[in-house]
């Protein structure tokens, strides 16, 4: 099994996703804030008081909810934004702040018709239509979310992440080099935002098939960004494409490609201590140089920080295999299976085990 694996130079090859880097859209519900510049930072017991006294002043509710947001009280947020809402229904920024509530919690369908709601009362707020942009992104209608980005842009075209929120659209759409010229927009407005910078690495790394770009966009955003474990994250990538590239030519040399990729990987995880992606990746490197104890450390972090890894639970099957140690190779398999039940190679080496 171990000859078979090693032979599968790519099965470890944990690319990032896009779904990682659009915050805001696909994995993480964490878009940029109602923008409350208006709202005062009144303490939470002064606003509790004040409401007491004035238990209908919309503003004053609106702005402890806000406060509520702050300290992760959504719950809280969402009923006093439901009062303000009550009180003036056609006051636009409590509709925008509430969908944006219901966007962090997940609640994307009641969310877009808050945004609805408030690009309708107020058609100037450019940041409501990039939150339309990213429900729809979400929801996979890129035509759609395409449609709010551009009218974001055209509200504020110096906004680097609605550039970016169309670059990934377009991404999406297979429209590589539109999605490029977007980024390249939004790195004019922020010449360090860090998701363009990012989504530049991720299309010349996979789809240009241009290392050396990728490298450049990526140093950027290492340079610019060093508490930021993405980038090291990404660095182990390139080293590991190096490696692909020389193994065939001199083996020996391609060794070195791997030992960069461990210390890239090294510093993505200091900086990021749960990275699980990271871990993986390094144990992989581990696993590719031999060192199966140091490999198999690092997948069992990999399910200590992320429990839905399929294959980290495959690679550490398949070192106790090798180790004779059948039991626990079988419990590591079943569980990739459990997780991925229609994975034939986890399939074939379950069956196989003796």
């Amino acid at each position: 099994m171990l000859n078979v694996l090693r032979s599968l130079t790519t099965l470890g090859l944990c690319l990032i996703t896009l779904l990682y880097i659009f915050a805001g859209c696909e994995s993480k519900k964490a878009t940029s804030q109602p923008k409350t510049n208006d709202v005062p930072f009144d303490t939470l017991a002064e606003l509790t008081r004040l409401i007491e006294k004035q238990p209908d002043n919309a503003d004053l509710l609106y702005k402890r909810s806000y406060q509520y947001f702050r300290i992760r009280k959504v719950n809280e947020a969402l009923t006093d934004l439901d009062k303000a809402i009550a009180i003036e229904p056609k006051n636009e920024a409590y509709f925008h702040a509430r969908g944006y509530y219901k966007y962090v919690i997940g609640r994307i369908d009641d969310a877009l018709e808050d945004f609805k709601r408030s690009s309708y009362l107020s058609s100037a707020n450019p940041e409501t239509y990039y939150q339309l942009g990213n429900i729809f992104t979400i929801k996979k209608n890129y035509t759609e979310a395409l449609k709010w980005y551009d009218q974001s842009i055209k509200l504020d075209p110096k906004d680097a992440q609605y550039s970016f929120g169309k670059a990934y659209a377009l991404y999406k759409m297979r429209q590589i080099d539109d999605a490029i010229t977007s980024s390249l927009k939004s790195l004019e407005c922020d010449s360090t935002f860090a998701k363009s910078l990012n989504l530049l690495f991720e299309i010349y790394l996979n789809d240009k098939k241009d290392l050396e770009r990728a490298t450049f966009y990526n140093q950027i955003l290492t340079q610019t960004h060093p508490k930021i474990a993405l980038g090291y994250f990404n660095m182990g990538l390139v080293f590991y494409k190096q490696y692909e590239q020389k193994f065939r030519q001199n083996p020996a040399e391609a060794k070195k490609s791997l030992l960069q990729a461990v210390t890239a990987y090294d510093q993505a995880i200091k900086v990021q201590p749960d990275f699980s992606k990271a871990f993986y990746q390094r144990g992989y490197m581990y696993f590719k140089l031999d060192q199966l104890e140091k490999a198999l450390a690092d997948f069992q972090k990999t399910v200590d920080n992320d429990r839905q890894n399929a294959q980290a639970y495959f690679m550490m099957g398949s070192i106790y295999e090798s180790y004779k140690e059948t039991e626990q190779a079988r419990q590591c398999y079943e569980r990739a299976l459990k997780i991925n039940p229609n994975w034939q190679d986890a399939k074939i080496a379950l069956s196989q085990l003796k």
